[in-house]
């Protein structure tokens, strides 16, 4: 009986250290970040550090605090990561170098906002897979006003200013 358990388990062993990929096919979309449809989606998302060997078919990862992911998984959800080194294709994500010489990486895109402590602060999301989404106060944004602006544009597009607008609005809705 064991042959028969034993020929349709998955084989792959991960060390500590190893890189691997994540399996999205039972994953809501939304926690890994990506905002298309399933069937154009990545299939696959990482690379993540193998942390620990929990079970000898349990594995916790190192996960960046951005997705709202568990951090173990079952073998049979991991993939093993290879490089791609070729030189048809750049992998580096080249950081940013501003007009004052300062070094950085790029804003992708802007994804919340909030007052704290009377500063304002924006979510943003960065060019390339290892850094995680952060809150920026807008006086680190100068170079990314534009994202800025549409985010802001965005934003007062989409829901009304006030609750007496919003409760208005409801009331007057005849459709």
């Amino acid at each position: 009986m064991k042959f028969y358990h034993d020929r349709n388990r998955p084989t792959a062993t991960y060390q500590v250290s190893d890189e691997v990929l994540l399996n999205t096919s039972n994953l809501a979309l939304h926690h890994v970040g990506s905002e298309v449809k399933r069937p154009l989606a990545a299939k696959y998302v990482g690379p993540y550090p193998v942390l620990a060997v929990t079970t000898p078919d349990t594995y916790k990862l190192g996960i960046p605090p951005g997705p709202q992911l568990h951090d173990e998984f079952h073998v049979s959800r991991l993939r093993p990561y290879t490089p791609d080194d070729s030189v048809t294709r750049d992998n580096h994500v080249p950081e940013l170098t501003t007009k004052d010489g300062s070094v950085g990486l790029q804003v992708k895109k802007s994804i919340g906002h909030r007052v704290a402590r009377g500063v304002s602060e924006y979510h943003v999301q960065w060019y390339g897979g290892g850094n995680a989404d952060s809150w920026e106060p807008e006086s680190n944004l100068v170079q990314a006003q534009g994202l800025i602006d549409a985010f802001n544009a965005r934003a007062a597009s989409t829901r009304p200013t006030t609750r007496l607008q919003a409760s208005r609005a409801n009331r007057y809705d005849t459709s």
